[in-house]
C-alpha cells in the first residue's frame, strides 16, 4: 500500500465511517484507541497519563469536536482520573 492510499484510508475512515457513528459509538471509539496506549504505558510500568499531551488533545478535537463530552465516560472506562488527563493535556506542569 502506497503511502496515498493509507492516508485516503485514513481520510475516509474520519469522512465517512467515524463521521456515521452515533454519540455512544463514537465514545466506545475513542474508549478503545486511548484505552490501548494506556494500557502499553501500565504494562511497562509508565505513566498512564503520557499520551495526554496538549498536542495529540489539539489533534484528537479535530477529529471529535465533542470530545469533551464524552471525557468523564472515557476516562471512568479507562480508570484515569479525568481531571489529571485534562490537566496533563493542558501542558501545564
Amino acid at each position: 500500500m502506497s503511502f496515498e492510499q493509507l492516508r485516503r484510508q485514513v481520510e475516509d475512515f474520519w469522512e465517512k465511517t467515524y463521521a456515521a457513528y452515533d454519540p455512544p459509538r463514537r465514545k466506545a471509539y475513542w474508549i478503545a484507541q486511548l484505552g490501548k496506549g494506556v494500557a502499553w504505558e501500565r504494562s511497562q510500568g509508565a505513566d498512564p497519563y503520557a499520551l495526554f499531551t496538549p498536542e495529540a488533545y489539539a489533534a484528537w478535537l479535530e477529529q471529535e469536536p465533542q470530545l469533551d463530552d464524552y471525557w468523564e465516560d472515557i476516562c471512568a472506562a479507562l480508570a484515569l482520573d479525568p481531571t489529571i488527563a485534562k490537566f496533563r493535556c493542558s501542558g501545564e506542569r
